[in-house]
């Protein structure tokens, strides 16, 4: 999955085993969520986007260019850059998303029929327009996290380009604590990906919001691990590593476990502060699983997330197509979720061939320039 972490996110250093780990069990509990059957029972499985969220803000000031830089430059000049920089990301991670709208679009025609409306629907798709309130098909299931990102994204970094210590310090934590208090306030919860309401007489959507809320509070996490590397060694290390430890156990029973959206607040701290102690790399655990295993597992992430609502969430209708009368739905549910692996493992070959060819294009021009 993109959080918006596309496979071509992390570049300028190595790639972190544990958080490569984490994004594919949290791309996985994504999945259990949408499977929607009594024996995975993963309610609290949509609480991998904030994760995902939370993941593009941690590494933006690395990939913007701006880590070592006072980040501070004329508005105008501002706007250009971060429009260029998303436009940059969007286009590295499109020929993922693209072939996978296509699958999933096959997929719904072939389920549903009105193939008509459904590629006039789709056009919405292409162009990330679902939280905006626009007709859109969501062939692939997540557009509307995808368009959050790069919508948010455009704005955060705007404002870290303007003034990155204003952001750090004033703008990014009020965004965090007075959006988050909105939300919780109006919708009880986090799992509302496009609900539009109205507070102080200002409209808002819950998915633009999730979005600001956690890729805000990445960046703020990434300022928070420096501070911890402090403590790195000896018993300091220890208690951090029991604390990353038991916040991510954590999280997974409350997603496994899940009652109520209520509580939503507490698993949503507990993924922040187990995520500082993992990027900090003061953990007893840091290090230990830098292999290519759990580098691939990272970017097959991004494109799972891509290609299994589709599947999983239409089992039933996949069933009735085949004909089948009587079938046991647990089978039925492993097999979507395993042709689900597959195809995310062709689009991610696929994909990254194409993805690869245009960052050589854009290496070259600013090489060029």
């Amino acid at each position: 999955m993109s959080g918006n972490t596309s496979t071509a996110d992390i570049k300028n250093k190595q790639r972190n085993g544990n958080i490569e780990l984490l994004r594919f069990a949290f791309s996985a509990g994504i999945v259990l969520f949408h499977c929607s059957d009594s024996f995975f029972l993963f309610k609290g499985g949509f609480l991998g986007v904030e994760f995902f969220f939370m993941l593009t803000g941690l590494f933006l000031e690395k990939t913007m260019g701006i880590e070592n830089t006072d980040g501070q430059i004329r508005l105008t000049e501002a706007v250009k850059r971060s429009f260029k920089y998303v436009i940059k990301k969007i286009l590295l991670f499109y020929p993922y998303f693209l072939i996978s709208t296509f699958i999933g679009l096959c997929v719904k025609i072939a389920l549903f029929g009105h193939a008509e409306t459904m590629l006039r629907d789709c056009i919405g798709d292409l162009f990330f327009l679902q939280p905006f309130g626009i007709r859109t098909l969501s062939a692939t299931g997540v557009v509307w996290y995808l368009s959050v990102s790069y919508f948010a994204l455009f704005f955060i970094c705007t404002m870290l380009y303007f003034n990155k210590k204003a952001c750090k310090k004033i703008v990014f934590p009020v965004i965090v604590v007075s959006l988050t208090f909105i939300l919780f306030y109006k919708l009880r919860g986090l799992n509302h990906p496009i609900n539009f309401f109205m507070f102080s007489g200002i409209v808002f959507s819950s998915g633009i919001m999730r979005g600001f809320i956690s890729i805000c509070l990445g960046v703020l996490i990434n300022d928070a691990s420096k501070i911890l590397q402090r403590y790195k060694g000896g018993i300091s290390s220890a208690a951090f590593t029991v604390l990353e430890a038991v916040s991510y156990l954590a999280v997974f029973v409350y997603m496994k476990l899940f009652r109520s959206s209520v509580y939503d607040i507490f698993p949503f701290i507990l993924i922040a502060v187990g995520l500082t102690v993992t990027v900090s790399e003061i953990s007893l655990f840091s290090g230990k699983l830098n292999n290519g295993i759990t580098s691939f597992l990272g970017k097959f992430s991004s494109v799972l997330f891509m290609n299994h609502h589709y599947l999983v969430g239409y089992q039933d209708k996949i069933a009735e197509k085949l004909g089948l009368t009587d079938y046991n739905e647990l089978l039925m549910k492993c097999c979507c979720i395993a042709l689900s692996f597959i195809i995310s493992y062709v689009v991610l070959k696929l994909g990254g061939k194409a993805s690869s060819e245009l960052k050589a294009l854009f290496d070259k021009k600013i090489k060029v320039k």
